[in-house]
Parts: C-alpha cells; sequence; structure tokens
C-alpha cells in the first residue's frame, strides 16, 4: 500500500500492569475499560479533535491536529482516571501511562499510522510514570503559553530502538510557583465571564453590566484569596450570577469557563466542552451545586440532540437526571437543576410533570431568562401557546441583546405557535453566531417552508445535510424523536410537514433502497435470528465507526460499538426488525428493512445495510 507523508501529533497510551489485572479478573477488567472508553476516553479524545487509528485491549494509538489538543485531552482523561481511582486499593486501580510526540509519520490508505513519529511516542508512553504524559522536546515547544500544566525536564533519555538520546517532559500535577499570574489570569477570566470586557455571545446567560466598585471588590478578594464571604449581586433586571457555593477559585474559574460554552450551540462540539469545565469544577468541588446543574443541562442537550458519538444517549440521560438530583440535594432552590429535570420529563411525554418543575424554577429565579425561555418551550410543546409566548417574550424582554442560545429556544417557541415571521427572525441571529448550529437551521429550514419561501427553506435542508451532524437528519428519526415532545398531533405533523415540504429526506443520508434489493420473509427471519452481524456504520464527525450486533433465540439483542453498549429486545415483523433498547429512546421501537448491498466507493465492504430511523447499519454476517 502506498502513504503519505505528513507532520502529526501522536499520543500513544496503555494500562499499566494489564496482564496483572487481566490475570486477576479478565472479566471485570475488561468491563471498566470498556465503560471507560464510553464514559470517559472517547468523549474526550472527540471534544479535542481527535482520531483513534488503532487500539489493542490494553493501547491506543491516536492522532491529534496539534500538541495542545493531544495534552488537553491527555491530561483530562489522566485526571478523570485519577477521580474514578479515588478510594480504591492500589492493585485494583486502572491506571494510563501516556507519551505525545510531533514528528513526521506515514499514513497509510487505510488509515492506520507507521513511521518514525509513532515510534518514538510509544517509547515516550514506555517510560512515563503510572498517571502521567511524557512529551518529547518537540512536543513540548508547541505548548509554550498554550497550556496551563508545569512539565518537568526529565533531561535526555536513550529510549528503545531510537538511535538518539531524546530530551523529555514529564506531567506533575503540583501547582505552579508562578502564583500571581495565575492569579491575575482568573481574575481577568472572572471579569471577562462576568460582563467586564467584550461582550458574551455565546451563552444563554444575558451579559451583565458590572458598577465598578464591584468589579473593584472581586479584584480584592481574588488577590486576597478570600472566597467563602464574597457575595455578588445583579443590576435589578439583570439574572444574578452563581451564588457562591464553593471557596476554590479554580472550581469557580471552570465553572465559568463552562458557562461561556454555550451548549445550546448543537456544533457538536459545545456542549462536551461545557461538560468537561462543569466535570472538572465539580472534581475540584464536589459540593457545587450550580456546577452540577450545568452539568446536568450541558448532559440533557447531548441527549435531547442524540449526540451520540460524543456519549451514548442512555449514559447522558442518566448523568443528566443524576446530577440534577445531585444538585438538588445540595440546594433545593436550585432553579437550572429544576429546568433539567423539565425537559427529561418533556423528553418521556411528561408534560404535566415537565411543566410543573419549569415552573418551579421560574418561581425560585423569576428574572433569569433561561429558566423562563425553557418554560416557554415546554409550554409550546405541550399545546399551550398563549402562555408559551408570554414566557418568552418575558425572557427576552430581560436583556437588551438577548444571547443566541436564548433566542434559539425563541424560535423553537414561535415556530411552533406559528409566527414563522418572529421564528425567522430570532433563528437567523442565532446562525450570524452559531453558523453551525443544527438546532436552528432545522427549525429555519421549517419557518422558511411554512411561508412557502421554496428556496430558503430548500437552501437551508442542504446546509443541514452538508453538516457533520445532519448527515443523518430524516423524517422517519425525526417522528419517533419528536413524538413525546409533542402533546398534541396535529403540531408533530405540523413541524414534519415543514421539514418535508423543505426537502428533508424519508431515511438517513438520504438512502433510498431499490425492491429488488429488499430481504423479506423467511430469508429475513434466518438472517435476523442467530448469526452475528458486524460491519460498520455512518457517524457524523466519526466516520464509519464499527459495530456487532446479535439476536439470540429468546428474541434479546445485544448492539456494541465504540461508542455503546446497548441490551433489549427484537421482533421481525412485516418485513422489518425491530428493536427497543434499553435506556436508549425508551418505550420506542426503532424498525427498519435490511437490503442487499454493495459498499459505497471509499467504504469496507458489506452484503446487507440495515436501514433505522436513527442511521444506516451496513453488516456481513457469520454462523
Amino acid at each position: 500500500m502506498t502513504g503519505t507523508r505528513k507532520i502529526a501529533a501522536i499520543l500513544v497510551a496503555d494500562v499499566v500492569g494489564y496482564s496483572r489485572l487481566t490475570g486477576a479478573d479478565e472479566d471485570r477488567t475488561l468491563a471498566r475499560l470498556r465503560t471507560l472508553r464510553s464514559d470517559l476516553i472517547d468523549p474526550t479524545i472527540a471534544v479535542h479533535n481527535g482520531r483513534s487509528v488503532k487500539r489493542t485491549g490494553d493501547g491506543s494509538l491516536i492522532e491529534f491536529r496539534s500538541v495542545v489538543d493531544a495534552v488537553r485531552c491527555a491530561l483530562e482523561v489522566q485526571s478523570g482516571m485519577a477521580e474514578r481511582n479515588s478510594g480504591l486499593p492500589t492493585d485494583k486501580r486502572i491506571e494510563f501511562r501516556v507519551g505525545i510526540h510531533l514528528g513526521d509519520v506515514v499514513e497509510e490508505s487505510d488509515g492506520d499510522l507507521m513511521g518514525d513519529g509513532v515510534n518514538i511516542a510509544a517509547r515516550l508512553e514506555g517510560v512515563a510514570k503510572p498517571g502521567g504524559v511524557c512529551l518529547s522536546e518537540d512536543a513540548w515547544r508547541q505548548l509554550q503559553g498554550k497550556v496551563e500544566a508545569r512539565f518537568v525536564d526529565a533531561g535526555e533519555q536513550s529510549l528503545k530502538n531510537i538511535s538518539r538520546p531524546m530530551r523529555t517532559f514529564h506531567w506533575t500535577s503540583e501547582p505552579s510557583t508562578a502564583a500571581e499570574p495565575a492569579r491575575l489570569r482568573l481574575i481577568w477570566r472572572l471579569a471577562e465571564a462576568l460582563g467586564v470586557g467584550r461582550k458574551r455571545h455565546d451563552s444563554t446567560r444575558a451579559s451583565l453590566s458590572w458598577k465598578p466598585a464591584l468589579l473593584a471588590v472581586l479584584i480584592l478578594l481574588a488577590v486576597v484569596g478570600s472566597w467563602a464571604e464574597l457575595r455578588l449581586w445583579p443590576e435589578t433586571e439583570q439574572r444574578k450570577p452563581a451564588r457562591a457555593q464553593t471557596r476554590n477559585l479554580e472550581a469557580y474559574d471552570n465553572y465559568l469557563r463552562a458557562e461561556n460554552e454555550g451548549y445550546y450551540n448543537i456544533d457538536g462540539k459545545a456542549p462536551a466542552r461545557a461538560m468537561a469545565f462543569y466535570g472538572k469544577a465539580i472534581e475540584l468541588d464536589p459540593n457545587f451545586a450550580d456546577a452540577q446543574a450545568g452539568y446536568a443541562m450541558a448532559a440533557v442537550q447531548v441527549f435531547r440532540n442524540g449526540i451520540d458519538y460524543l456519549m451514548s444517549s442512555a449514559v447522558a440521560r442518566k448523568r443528566a437526571y443524576d446530577a440534577a438530583g445531585r444538585a438538588l440535594d445540595l440546594d433545593p432552590n436550585n432553579g437550572r437543576a429544576y429546568v433539567a429535570l423539565a425537559v427529561l420529563q418533556l423528553s418521556d411525554g411528561r408534560h404535566a410533570d415537565s411543566i410543573a418543575s419549569a415552573r418551579r424554577a421560574v418561581s425560585l429565579d423569576p428574572n433569569d431568562p433561561e429558566l423562563l425561555a425553557n418554560l416557554g418551550m415546554i409550554l409550546a410543546y405541550a399545546g399551550q401557546p398563549d402562555e408559551a409566548v408570554g414566557a418568552t417574550q418575558q425572557a427576552l424582554g430581560l436583556s437588551p441583546s438577548p444571547p443566541p442560545g436564548l433566542r434559539q429556544l425563541a424560535g423553537i417557541v414561535f415556530y411552533n405557535i406559528r409566527k414563522y415571521d418572529r421564528a425567522i427572525k430570532e433563528l437567523k441571529a442565532v446562525i450570524a453566531v452559531w453558523p453551525a448550529s443544527v438546532d436552528a437551521h432545522e427549525h429555519l429550514a421549517a419557518a422558511y417552508a411554512q411561508t412557502g419561501e421554496l428556496d430558503l427553506a430548500r437552501s437551508e435542508a442542504r446546509l443541514l445535510r452538508d453538516s457533520p451532524l445532519g448527515l443523518s437528519e430524516n423524517l422517519t428519526f425525526a417522528k419517533l424523536w419528536y413524538e413525546p415532545y409533542y402533546k398534541r398531533a396535529e403540531d408533530l405533523n405540523h413541524y414534519l410537514d415543514g421539514l418535508k415540504t423543505a426537502g428533508v429526506p424519508q431515511w438517513p443520508f438520504g438512502f433510498e433502497g431499490r425492491p429488488q434489493d429488499r430481504i423479506t420473509g423467511q430469508a429475513l427471519s434466518d438472517l435476523a435470528i442467530g448469526p452475528v452481524w458486524t460491519g460498520y456504520a455512518p457517524v457524523p464527525l466519526s466516520g464509519n465507526v464499527p459495530f456487532f450486533l446479535q439476536i439470540d433465540r429468546e428474541n434479546r439483542i445485544v448492539y456494541r460499538s465504540a461508542h455503546a453498549l446497548l441490551r433489549g429486545v427484537a421482533r421481525v415483523e412485516n418485513d422489518q426488525i425491530c428493536a427497543q433498547f434499553d435506556g436508549y429512546l425508551p418505550n420506542f421501537w426503532l424498525c427498519g428493512g435490511v437490503y442487499r448491498t454493495v459498499a459505497t466507493l471509499g467504504n469496507p465492504r458489506a452484503d446487507y445495510v440495515y436501514v433505522l430511523p436513527d442511521g444506516l447499519k451496513y453488516f456481513s454476517v457469520k454462523e
């Protein structure tokens, strides 16, 4: 095979003492590794633009666009592992060693990487400390002034099978001695996040106008290091910021970074980045209720928008419920935690419970535009247009310049109550700031279609299909996904009609199967029950994700991929295979047909394709 040379940041990791761990309890070790990959490692790699090149039982080779991305990913994973290992006996801990190098590699036609750059990264991993990260000098140079982490110069080392000695740098978790510059950087971040300096455009929270005296107090307290007595108050028409629930300045810094990510921006990465920062804040202070509530809301967006390549819907849903519950345990008056619960209840079709939770949130903080906007959205889905528009107008009126997350929620409300011109106005404003937000493009396409502006509607639909996250947008899945949200069937049909008129296809990726290729009758039953399916599923931003699927004679189904492990029940009826998975679209059957196929150009060979509302599964079988 021929290859292409390039410069890349290469990360190699493996499990410390893997043979010992598997020898002691192989099943438990492998199960823990699968959970770590789906819950921590794979989402963190995705957030930092990494590509998993290959994986062995205990090791991984990952390519990044930059050393900064590679190091940030490594540090987040190692910090997450430290949290998970806390309290475990030493012999039960899973620890990783990580080596990172910037160098020349050869990319083969199948995507594999080879060459000197890979070999050096592997040798660096071998000399890293358990739970640590070892960098080459070439990688270390790229970090200066870009990553706030301390790396200790270990001098030159002779690495196995590497001809020349290499200077290495090891990460340490010890705090930096440069306390004053770090504190001043923190002061600036706090001030900027609170609205002093440039405006914040990427949060649902209104930009706040702070008095000079308040900023002086903030700086003074940050400088002297006293946080416990800090109390902030807003201008009368604005939302108050987070209560001072933590004494940990670093935790609060991470909380503010999370707030600035704008988790309503469904561009594929914003919710995950927010979850990472909230998670760090919680790691630093587990009793930080606002960080728990923020984490819940970000996880809700991952679940509500089906961003499965970051985290399976079942995992995101559970994390959202757990974090919201923890926030309310810590602070029973936390409005955002109640809103997170309200949206989760809405996704279950529990409209009365959802409205009650959202009203409770607003009663606790009636001047919070995010809480009001979510109440408006929930009322619109529940078929209460007058109250929905009232709450939405009130939310917009609380900010002289509504942020895009707020306007996106408003656009959804105005579409559902048939105020199309207003919906278009709000959604166009969102796209001007968040050009890749799938929610905004989707509802704008439907709004244009309802007003007869078909060229604009089709243009939005094309943009949606061209978006990495919009490739699998289709009417079949939209119906399945939104059915619990809409209390009235006519409102659901109104939305689907708008998407259909705009040109959104019936099936994922615009799939159209030929009748003569359809597998039916006994042949379908024989194919479905018993054989193991192995193949790949095209996933936005992740490429072709390998999977295996099997249905046994008791109609139990298991589906496993790099992103999910799902179990449930299945049946064959009406020439379709239908499956219902625990924790994924609960109470709904995913049904689809199977067609003979040949793989499209550039993809692996596959004999069949299973056409489901949430995606295509290309596969072959083995008995």
